[in-house]
């Protein structure tokens, strides 16, 4: 594509139309004022300091893309600390919550920039590959994404690179690309340079006209300013965070930072830091920040930026009070915490959705925080919906929201199951079972790169004892220091007698003996980014892992040591769970950053993309597959609820809320049940796997993180949150499920929820075709009508203009009224339809 050196705009509704029913693109004339709002206005400042950034700029991007950013010439940061930050738009867009690259650090709240440790991302050559989504609500036109590192005390850069979005047809408006038209070799580099139409030059590097005079100006006596956006809550460590553009300041002097007296860390989470930060050559710096708890309560209050050399600037920051639930289960008993409240401040209400269900009977704050016991979330309380806490300061009522409510988590037919669990050493992740030879294998890390702590377990499967454990390699035996090769995911190959784990963060597998876990193969580092899942196809000896941070593909490991990538696609985004039905060969994953699921046929290497509805489906990670009925069940982190889609009918057929944090999945065939990981929730929810209705739900210990299944039916549980012991030690616990045969829950012990079942999903994206010549499909919702009892919850596709495919008499208006006011006579419309002729398809919008 080439990028057009036009305005494209005017006379909008008079072009579409031309367009619409003539053969050719044709130029558009000069924007008009009114439409240059529909553009993007993107002032973008140049970059600088070392590292060039890359991407595919030879087409145009749609709002919400996953975009993949490639980065060369980047300075090593300092151990420990160092870090990232991408900015979309110089602080003139967010990015969305989700991102598809799980290394960012985790957002609560759209922001303008997202973090990332350099250890998980930059190569030894300065190079790095990352993957990002762009917001929902960008407007067509030029934007920038920006590389920024200097919040962690060495060099700081501000690299910069633009890309264009359109959101419609590649007709070439708003300064976007055209359909059809190769770039050429000088339009497709990189950016920041002063050709590109929406890169404005900052102050500091502008030329002047006027002429010498021979006086010169004292940098120091120009004024510095400050900017602070996107203030946030931190739930976690009930801080405040922000973003602070500054400028004005001399080159290379440090500044730090106060509010209210108070010192403000430079950075935020885990690098977040009192150090000084040093301003860039061109006297600018953009940098996170974070305000210690209570130092800035909710109000208005002045940051107070000091510069080593006096200079000083000042900005105003509004904060909020933050709202933390201890549970958001419906139908419990939980305690809201409201912390940053102002002296003073008064909690009196908590309700969600205009309900009040708790008078809080004048809590006041202490320190700046207020805790209110007891607080009952009602059976009907409005699941999805956020809770809200009214407070009061100095007579004025005020109110601040939290999480959002989830659906009841109350335990269900507990007692249908005998259970029994074990204690094992913290960091436990993902477990996988023999049943043949009655023996768990259950993997454990502890800590961040460089993990020194990590072991392989083998248990009893009955008593969950401890009969073996192995430690594993270490990443580089001249290098010790650099950790060892943590295991995370897991995978069994019984006919083997093979132990599969993934390796998540050095990027590799490794494979032991079941018999007495001696190391069989530890692949090398790298060849899988951020290994998630593993899955064995037991016919092959073929190992398949899943890669969260990568760009819709698996990775298919044999013990030879090749590799091949299983492709889903561009823009599938990042792989999660993996479900393998090992008679008909069929695996299954879910994408984390995308509603979507996807269907690999191993025998013949078919891929199927399925599109999933978007409000059903937010953060999928866990997949159960009952590959009998056709049935795929979709967990999700975000929505905490299990989808169900059936892939001979194409479409999805119940929805079901389970607890808070829905994780993981997996199908029992030998009891016809799919048991759900509520994480957050600390349950195991159990559904029928014909009816979908809950027949259980089971406590399974906080952070309830993987559920395993045995061939014999028998179901284990591990989680994450940690529990002290009588020995005083720090432990995760094991659960072993056993449903006892005799009992059959009856409808008094059922749950009350019931699944839902949605119409159409939507139509799916293009196919994609995996690395081995097979052939694949998208499959494509039934349209049809439905007997369901739920309409569907996604609307009708549009067409390209934005309206639906039926004519409407309002275009004939629109096309009067844009040919008037770009006075353009709308006889000259006519001729080009007289000329070209009327297409038998606009025939068909007119009206019957």
């Amino acid at each position: 594509m080439k990028r057009t050196n036009f305005n494209r705009r005017a006379a909008a509704g008079l072009l579409s139309a031309t367009m619409a029913i003539t053969p050719f693109m044709v130029a558009v004339p000069t924007a008009t004022a009114d439409d240059t709002q529909q553009c993007a206005q993107i002032k973008i400042r140049p970059g600088r300091g070392a590292g060039e950034l890359s991407m595919d700029i030879s087409r145009n991007y749609k709002p919400g893309e996953v975009v993949t950013i490639k980065g060369s010439g980047f300075e090593q940061r300092p151990a420990e600390v160092g870090s990232f930050a991408f900015k979309i738009d110089d602080n003139q867009n967010k990015w969305p919550v989700e991102q598809p690259d799980t290394r960012f650090d985790r957002i609560d709240t759209p922001a303008t920039d997202i973090s990332i440790d350099a250890a998980s991302m930059l190569s030894a050559d300065g190079s790095f590959e990352v993957q990002v989504k762009l917001p929902e609500n960008l407007k067509d036109g030029a934007h920038v994404i920006r590389a920024l590192t200097g919040n962690d005390g060495g060099t700081a850069t501000s690299v910069p690179i633009t890309f264009t979005v359109n959101s419609g047809a590649n007709d070439g408006h708003c300064g976007t690309l055209v359909e059809g038209e190769p770039a050429t070799g000088d339009e497709s580099k990189d950016t920041g340079s002063t050709e590109q139409p929406a890169v404005e030059p900052s102050e500091s590097a502008a030329p002047t006209s006027k002429p010498d005079t021979g006086e010169t100006k004292d940098q120091d006596q120009t004024s510095a300013s400050a900017t602070v956006r996107d203030v946030a809550n931190n739930e976690r460590a009930k801080t405040v965070t922000a973003n602070v553009a500054l400028e004005g300041f001399a080159p290379g002097v440090t500044l730090t930072a106060k509010v209210n007296g108070q010192a403000v860390l430079w950075g935020t989470g885990r690098n977040a830091s009192e150090n000084p930060i040093e301003v860039g050559a061109d006297g600018m710096l953009e940098a996170g920040i974070t305000l210690q708890p209570g130092s800035a309560p909710a109000g208005k209050h002045t940051l107070i930026v000091t510069a080593s050399d006096g200079k000083t600037a000042q900005a105003e920051i509004v904060t909020t009070a933050g709202v933390q639930l201890a549970s958001t289960s419906a139908n419990s008993e939980t305690t809201v915490t409201v912390y940053n409240l102002p002296d003073g401040a008064v909690v009196t209400e908590i309700g969600a959705k205009g309900k009040v269900f708790h008078k809080a009977n004048e809590v006041e704050a202490k320190n700046h925080i207020a805790t209110v016991e007891g607080v009952k979330l009602p059976k009907d309380a409005p699941v999805g919906e956020p809770v809200f806490v009214r407070f009061v300061v100095d007579g004025e009522q005020q109110t601040a929201t939290g999480a959002k409510i989830t659906a009841d988590n109350s335990p269900v037919a507990a007692d249908s199951y005998s259970s029994t669990s074990a204690q094992l050493p913290t960091g436990l992740y993902q477990s996988a079972v023999n049943a043949s030879t009655n023996e768990l294998f259950v993997t454990r890390a502890v800590g961040r790169p460089p993990i020194k702590e990590s072991t392989l377990f083998k248990l009893d499967a009955t008593t969950l004892a401890v009969k073996q454990q192995a430690t594993p390699a270490v990443v580089d035996a001249d290098h010790p220091d650099k950790g060892v090769h943590a295991v995370y995911g897991i995978g069994l190959d019984n006919q083997r007698g093979l132990v599969w784990v993934s390796n998540t963060r050095s990027g590799s597998v490794a494979v032991y003996k079941q018999s007495d876990l001696s190391l069989v193969k530890q692949f090398p580092a790298g060849i899988v980014e951020h290994a998630r899942d593993i899955a064995v196809d037991e016919s092959t000896g073929k190992a398949y892992v899943s890669s969260p941070t990568g760009n819709g593909v698996i990775a298919e490991v044999s013990l030879d040591g090749s590799v091949r990538t299983i492709a889903i696609g561009d823009g599938f985004g990042g792989t999660m769970a993996l479900a393998l039905d090992q008679s008909s060969r069929t695996l299954v994953t879910v994408s984390l950053n995308q509603p979507a699921a996807a269907l690999i046929d191993l025998a013949s290497g078919n891929v199927t993309r399925i599109d999933l509805p978007e409000g059903q489906v937010d953060r999928a990670s866990g997949v159960a597959w009952d590959a009998k009925r056709g049935n795929i069940f979709v967990a999700s982190q975000g929505s905490s609820n299990v989808v169900v889609y059936n892939v001979n009918d194409k479409k999805v057929v119940a929805e079901v809320p389970t607890g808070a944090g829905a994780l993981n999945a997996v199908y029992d065939p030998v009891n016809d049940r799919v048991y759900v990981t509520n994480r957050v929730g600390g349950t195991v929810t159990v559904l029928d796997a014909e009816s979908f209705e809950i027949s259980a739900n089971l406590p399974a210990g906080a952070n309830t993180n993987h559920t395993a299944v045995a061939s014999n039916g028998v179901v284990y549980t591990v989680q994450k949150g940690a529990t002290t012991n009588e020995q005083g030690e720090s432990v995760n616990l094991v659960y072993r499920f056993a449903l006892n045969e005799s009992t059959t829950p009856d409808e008094g012990n059922s749950s009350t929820t019931e699944p839902t079942t949605p119409g159409d999903s939507g139509s799916a994206s293009e196919p994609t075709t995996p690395g081995d010549g097979g052939t694949s499909e998208t499959e494509v919702p039934d349209n049809g009508s439905t007997t369901q009892p739920k309409p569907p919850t996604q609307p009708e596709p549009e067409d390209p203009e934005g309206g639906s495919s039926v004519f409407k008499p309002s275009r004939i208006l629109s096309f009067v009224v844009s040919a008037v006011s770009s006075f353009l006579p709308i006889k000259w419309v006519v001729k080009v339809t007289v000329s070209f002729g009327l297409p038998s398809w606009l025939t068909q919008w007119w009206p019957r």
